[in-house]
């Protein structure tokens, strides 16, 4: 009775959303779900993105709630394609396998590109988890499989590619991967070079430094400021003395995304680099090196945090 009071009042377009109601939605029974999905399709187009954008919103700041079975048995199958999509985005963090069906559906099958684009980021979880040994092979080999055949797909987007790209990145020691990656980067269109680059720093593999390195000189921003970021995934100190050129340059994403990469990499450069950056006019780069620093200390001694001031 309870649940039904609930669920229409936040059905009503008339009434504000309250956050606070919508946490009855979570970790939802079986026959809760059912409930839920018979009326949804009664609610109003943009109560309904309301309501899932909100949901994905609510779990970023609480982690005990838990939207998953709305967003997967309800989201997901919603007519509208923003609603669809905002459910991705509220299972950004889930690693549930029986998620996986449903994504290389959507990836394959649904007439929105951006649907399409965000299930193969979702998807590109499921490559890292294998990466991890978390994933039975069988599953990791089907995600890959599914990923791969949108980069073949000659009649796909070059959102969705990119995005396909980006998520098989993490597969390291699988030369499929590495020849997908290496074609990318050969692309004439830049921003399927950038989807590269964002690629090889995910693929942890050294092969790739020298067109990292030289990607740190190209005249486009979006390809300086991925190959900033891959250094940082790499994590090679032979990238530093590039790195420390770029605190000067003329972007301000590609200047903090410098001083991320050089948290990341460390060393006695790096730091004084870092340090330096602590007197720059620039607030948002002093509270950037401050976070860099402090994670390098984090990193070289964790024991030593929170053991009081």
């Amino acid at each position: 009775m309870l649940f039904t009071q609930y669920l229409n009042e936040i059905a009503d377009p008339k009434r504000p959303l309250k956050r606070s109601k919508l946490t009855f939605l979570s970790g939802l029974r079986p026959a809760e779900i059912e409930t839920l999905a018979a009326a949804w399709s009664e609610i109003p187009i943009g109560r309904r993105q309301q309501i899932v954008q909100t949901m994905a919103e609510l779990i970023e700041d609480n982690v005990e709630l838990d939207f998953n079975e709305v967003f997967k048995k309800v989201g997901l199958r919603d007519e509208d394609q923003e609603v669809r999509r905002l459910s991705l985005v509220g299972l950004w963090e889930c690693e549930d396998r029986d998620l996986i069906g449903p994504l290389v559906e959507l990836l394959h099958g649904d007439e929105a590109e951006d649907v399409r684009a965000a299930a193969a980021e979702g998807l590109g979880r499921f490559i890292l988890l294998g990466e991890l040994k978390r994933l039975r092979p069988r599953d990791l080999e089907r995600v890959l499989t599914a990923l791969l055949e949108s980069v073949d797909d000659p009649d796909e987007s070059m959102q969705v590619h990119r995005r396909a790209v980006e998520a098989i990145g993490a597969l390291n020691g699988e030369e499929r991967v590495a020849r997908v990656i290496e074609d990318s980067y050969q692309s004439p269109e830049n921003e399927m070079k950038a989807s590269a680059l964002y690629a090889m720093g995910r693929n942890c593999d050294q092969r790739w430094l020298p067109n990292i390195l030289a990607e740190l000189d190209s005249s486009d921003p979006e390809l300086r400021f991925e190959a900033v970021g891959a250094c940082g995934q790499l994590e090679d100190e032979r990238a530093v003395p590039k790195l420390v050129r770029l605190l000067a340059d003329e972007d301000s994403q590609v200047r903090l995304g410098v001083v991320d990469a050089l948290g990341h990499i460390g060393g006695d450069v790096a730091k004084q680099a870092l340090r330096r950056c602590l007197q720059n006019p620039d607030e948002e780069m002093r509270q950037a090196a401050e976070d860099a620093l402090e994670e390098l200390a984090f990193s070289k001694d964790p024991l030593s945090f929170g053991l009081g001031d």
